[in-house]
């Protein structure tokens, strides 16, 4: 006989899936919101998730090649070189995708990380509040 109620479960790669994606929907807005006002219509949604996505990857990657490859030469201040190197790498990446100069992709850089910060404090006072009353 079947049970009396369907049990649906989601598996777990699904919701990392799923919890991945929502994830890179937030974090593209400010994103977004900063090339909007940086770049104006060159901005899209589209771009943002590309950036959000491309930003990181190209961070890692001359993060890690540069922090091996300088500390042969450097040794212990290979990691603040290599920190800045991968940070360029990173507005480079912005610059390219949004068309825009090296201050347009530091501004982008610097205001969505404002906006970030921003949501992130109002979204923390609310659910303080709403996990009060």
């Amino acid at each position: 006989m079947p049970p009396p109620f369907i049990v649906w479960t989601i598996p777990p790669l699904t919701v990392l899936i799923l919890m991945l994606f929502i994830a890179w929907i937030f974090a593209s807005i400010p994103v977004y919101i900063a090339a909007k006002i940086i770049a104006g219509k060159k901005a899209s949604v589209g771009k943002a998730m590309m950036a959000t996505v491309i930003g990181p990857i190209v961070f890692t990657i001359v993060m890690v090649l540069s922090s091996i490859t300088l500390h042969l030469f450097l040794g212990g201040l290979a990691s603040i070189l290599a920190v800045a190197l991968a940070f360029l790498a990173w507005l480079a990446s912005y610059k390219a995708i949004f068309d825009v100069g090296w201050i347009g992709a530091l501004s982008i850089a610097i205001i969505s990380s404002i906006i970030f910060l921003v949501i992130i404090v109002v979204l923390s006072i609310l659910f303080t509040v709403l996990a009060v009353i």
